[in-house]
């Protein structure tokens, strides 16, 4: 079975798990690292200001575990992760850009835009394809579009 297909399986036997426990999955990848296969689960709490402690990622770790002994879809060794997306997670699609309007985040690029290949500022908003950021450095509104954007995470505020 390929890995697209076995991550759609994960995430379709989670669902109830997650909800159950209100929880949601942040993101869920199977990737090589060195020599070492690794399928890594991101999962957050519903209510963004709530925290995802370790019996949260104990809780689907078991359910995930059983559901692979089980089924069995992956060949290969593998390690299984089950973790927060972390303070200065990623956010990639249309629902974590909007779950986190009004923060600040660090906006990566693939090319200068106005000499930077850096931007951070407040998130305003997502529309379509793009973002707008209230840059603190230019102290204007920044507007990028999604396919100009190598990453965007929230900013990290000491």
């Amino acid at each position: 079975m390929n890995n697209k297909k076995v991550l759609e399986l994960i995430k379709e036997e989670l669902k109830h798990d997650l909800e159950k426990n209100k929880l949601m999955l942040w993101d869920l990848e199977f990737i090589k690292e060195g020599v070492s296969n690794i399928l890594r689960i991101y999962i957050d709490k519903q209510d963004k200001n709530e925290k995802i402690d370790i019996s949260d990622c104990e809780i689907i770790s078991r359910r995930v575990s059983a559901f692979l002994d089980e089924k069995d879809p992956i060949q290969e060794a593998y390690m299984l992760e089950v973790s927060s997306p972390g303070i200065n997670r990623a956010l990639k699609n249309e629902y974590e850009y909007n779950r986190y309007i009004g923060h600040i985040v660090d906006v990566k690029l693939y090319s200068k835009f106005e000499g930077e290949k850096e931007h951070q500022g407040e998130l305003l908003a997502f529309k379509g394809d793009e973002i707008h950021i209230s840059s603190n450095k230019a102290e204007k509104e920044l507007i990028f579009k999604l396919k100009d954007i190598a990453s965007t995470r929230l900013a990290v505020i000491l």
